[in-house]
């Protein structure tokens, strides 16, 4: 049984066999030779159709067919045609491929982000809470006042000024120690 290309019409191959075995010549043989010249990108296809002819005439046990030549040459074109049909649907189903996955990259990469920024924030709140529970501890315990503590919550330390009351407290708490001369 012949095999058929996907307009129906017979495939290059079984079609040179047949035209082979026609021409009483061995097709395992002279396929090759006709692959060759006809993939030869060198000449022109019409000049390569010929080669192959003078090739077929010097060896046939018979008469040549005139309009094998042409009938070569579309049967070339649709062969190459085929091939780089299929070379582009390749092309164009690698190329969807590597699109999805740079679709994923791009997607893995924002949820990357998402997540980088979700445990920022999530330190970002834990930082508040501990700033508010320093805050609570230090207002309960008197040490410090709610406004004297930096943006971070540490307390700053606030100089003491003019001789005032807290001054003259710290002055006798450190006579107090001291024994007397």
């Amino acid at each position: 049984m012949a095999a058929l290309d996907d307009n129906g019409a017979v495939d290059m191959d079984t079609w040179l066999a047949a035209t082979f075995e026609k021409l009483g010549l061995e097709g395992e043989v002279y396929a090759g030779y006709v692959e060759g010249i006809m993939a030869d990108e060198s000449e022109p296809l019409e000049d390569r159709a010929a080669s192959v002819m003078e090739i077929l005439e010097g060896a046939a046990e018979g008469e040549v067919d005139p309009g094998l030549a042409s009938e070569l040459v579309e049967r070339w074109n649709q062969k190459t045609q085929a091939v780089d049909e299929e070379a582009a649907a390749s092309a164009a189903a690698k190329e969807a491929a590597a699109a999805e996955q740079r679709k994923k990259d791009l997607e893995l990469a924002a949820q990357e982000e998402e997540a980088r920024q979700a445990r920022a924030m999530r330190n970002n709140d834990l930082s508040r809470e501990e700033r508010q529970r320093r805050e609570q501890l230090m207002s309960t315990y008197g040490a410090i006042g709610g406004d004297v503590v930096d943006e971070d919550g540490n307390p700053i330390e606030q100089k003491k000024g003019g001789g005032g009351a807290a001054e003259s407290a710290d002055h006798d708490l450190a006579k107090v120690g001291r024994p007397n001369r």
